[in-house]
């Protein structure tokens, strides 16, 4: 009803309630789910959410998806994508992803959900790649004896610990573990954009590409 329209308009923020019309959606800064019952406007549970709500709309023609983001947690890119592929198949209605500066490795898996992408030419896509970090502070311990007692019941329960040196065996696992993620998001590049498996995986090496660039790469 009229109502609910409103509401929902209130939420994605471009719609008005009288009239049929295309639902602007922002997806702003990290991508990554809060375990918080807040859902901040532009947060990825934002875009969910007012996602479900459109669904049931008679209003909502279609959505452009206004993108500025550096990326983020793996878990939560893929349940953004699965919430716009999921809402475009229920709805058979298109969703458009417009880049501001930047739709960068996590965003930008999110951005392969919709039916295109527009950039500028100056705006960054891409960074297909997946990181992980931890700092080392060993050298903490042998300047300072200061460090960290650790006790575990299965060997790789702290794989990641920062206070000591990671063994061989670790490197191979975590690598395993990004080698993995990464041939899904190669492979969800090469669904989603149409690509030879042998040209999506040069693109995806983590470097960012201007809109210009990515138009002709495909």
């Amino acid at each position: 009803d009229k109502k609910s329209e409103m509401r929902a308009s209130s939420r994605g923020g471009y719609l008005s309630a009288s009239k049929s019309g295309i639902a602007v959606i922002d997806l702003i800064g990290p991508i990554q789910l809060s375990s918080s019952a807040l859902v901040l406007p532009g947060s990825p549970d934002h875009v969910m959410d007012v996602l479900s709500e459109y669904e049931k709309s008679k209003w909502v023609k279609g959505i452009v998806l206004r993108v500025n983001s550096p990326g983020g947690t793996v878990g939560s890119s893929q349940e953004v994508y699965n919430a716009i592929l999921k809402y475009r198949e229920r709805t058979k209605k298109p969703v458009v992803v417009s880049v501001i500066d930047y739709s960068a490795s996590g965003a930008y898996w999110i951005s392969l959900a919709a039916n295109k992408i527009v950039a500028n030419t100056g705006s960054l896509v891409g960074s297909m790649g997946v990181i992980t970090q931890t700092p080392d502070l060993t050298k903490i311990k042998e300047k300072y004896g200061v460090g960290m007692r650790t006790f575990k019941s299965v060997e790789m329960k702290d794989i990641l610990n920062p206070w000591r040196p990671t063994t061989k065996r670790e490197r191979i696992i975590v690598n395993r573990m990004l080698d993995n993620i990464h041939k899904q998001f190669v492979e969800t590049l090469i669904k989603r954009r149409n690509l030879d498996k042998k040209v999506a995986e040069t693109l995806a090496d983590g470097r960012l590409y201007t809109g210009e660039q990515a138009l002709s790469l495909g």
